[in-house]
């Protein structure tokens, strides 16, 4: 049964589908699919993220790990001549039976027509093949093969619009995929580190939601500052985090101009964290990420890139993949259709909080409820004051969506004495 299609809602706050149900977006991070794996494996891959609960999955078209030179699974290449007017059917062919598979299972492909470097290359390889012209017809070309699959289009690519011409290929390439698909698709935009694409595409008008990338180098990077500035923009749009902390990604830190690894890696309750605080902070969905997957790394295929350590089939049942599923369900459930939004004046006596500690609050628009995320054990205090007749609070785990207990509340204040050992969700009603 083909996947309905996806659409901005009137308010212009979340997804929804074509008949007007909340879609909250949970995708996962595996550029290097259609590059790296086989059908088999393609579908193991499906098959599992599926049964976590995800709805979509991120991919680039055009490798990132030189994939206009180095081939497929099948020794295919995806243009001859690196000439995006010579596409090679095979290569082609690879790309149209993975994203049936991936439709069958459920999940919406997020598509890039082209990683960043092949248009920037900036730290990558390259090389550079798109211009204005040849970026608008690959756009069309592209839109015309995959218009009516379940797609959502994200332009970029991990790059910066650094000159005009930068811009004008992105523009192209979107106004080629946007002639032909007109509505039916939903388009974003993948910026580079520590930046959304509000920085980049706020004005263009093929742009449907925006994406951000918090980013993978050091911990508790403040995804939910970004998406309040980026909500509160006109034309308003909505807003997730596209590539936050990855799981068993390395902790970097900067020494002079380069990056390097502190000896930490990211876990399952960094990527709680940086789930629960955007979604909380109003964004209409969340990308999951893990280091190993997103490269597809295989120790006996691929050499590893920035130090993954994990085989992508292992790393597949990794913790945090299986916890981002509760997100989805308390935000598709009551979240979405409540319109959650960041409500951090009811959070009291914060100032000397490390980023670490940092709670986040999220209230429905009507004020009938809230969700307060708690990331570590410490004294909390919430101001309950903005709420309409707050009774009750219930204490959720975020690690496995149980519920845990329920207390009643009397007058509007909460006081949260959180041992531990790591976070905590209350929902107050």
């Amino acid at each position: 049964m083909p996947l309905p299609k996806l659409r901005v809602s009137s308010d212009r706050r979340i997804l929804e589908t074509e008949t007007g149900e909340p879609f909250f977006y949970l995708a996962d991070t595996v550029w290097c699919m259609f590059q790296r794996l086989t059908y088999e494996e393609s579908d193991l891959y499906f098959q599992t993220r599926a049964y976590q609960g995800f709805n979509a999955y991120q991919v680039a078209a055009l490798s990132e790990e030189d994939g206009l030179r180095v081939p497929n699974r099948y020794g295919h290449l995806p243009f001859a001549d690196l000439d995006p007017a010579k596409p090679v059917e095979d290569y082609w062919r690879h790309v149209d039976r993975v994203i049936a598979m991936a439709e069958d299972a459920g999940l919406y492909t997020v598509l890039l027509p082209t990683w960043g470097d092949k248009f920037n290359r900036k730290w990558g390889v390259g090389p550079e093949i798109f211009n204005p012209d040849n970026a608008r017809a690959y756009g069309k070309w592209i839109a015309d093969r995959y218009g009516e699959r379940a797609i959502i289009w994200c332009m970029g690519g991990d790059r910066p619009l650094e000159s005009e011409v930068h811009r004008q290929v992105v523009r192209a390439m979107a106004e080629g995929v946007r002639s032909v698909i007109g509505d039916s698709q939903l388009l974003t935009f993948h910026p580079a580190g520590g930046t959304s694409s509000s920085e980049w595409v706020q004005d263009e008008p093929w742009l449907d939601f925006h994406m951000l990338q918090s980013g993978h180098s050091g911990f508790d990077n403040p995804n939910w500052d970004m998406i309040t500035h980026d909500r509160a923009l006109s034309p308003a749009r909505p807003v997730l985090d596209g590539e936050p902390n990855y799981e068993n990604h390395p902790v970097m830190s900067a020494r002079g101009s380069r990056w390097a690894p502190t000896g930490r890696w990211f876990t399952d309750h960094d990527v709680r964290k940086s789930a629960w605080r955007s979604a909380l902070s109003g964004a209409c969905g969340y990308t999951y990420g893990c280091h190993d997957i997103w490269q597809c790394y295989d120790p006996g295929l691929v050499i590893p890139k920035n130090f993954a350590r994990t085989n992508w089939r292992l790393a597949l049942e990794l913790p945090g993949a299986q916890q981002v599923r509760h997100v989805k369900q308390w935000m598709q459930q009551i979240g979405l259709p409540a319109r959650i939004e960041s409500a951090p004046r009811m959070i009291t006596g914060a100032d000397d909080l490390l980023p670490a500690e940092l709670p986040i609050a999220g209230k429905s628009a009507d004020g009938r409820f809230a969700f307060l995320y708690v990331p570590a054990a410490g004294l909390y205090e919430f101001d309950l004051a903005t709420l309409a007749t707050p009774t009750r609070c219930t204490y959720l785990n975020p690690t496995t969506g149980d519920v845990l207990q329920q207390h009643p509340l009397h007058g509007k204040t909460l006081d949260l004495d959180h041992e531990g050992p790591q976070d905590l969700l209350l929902l107050v009603e």
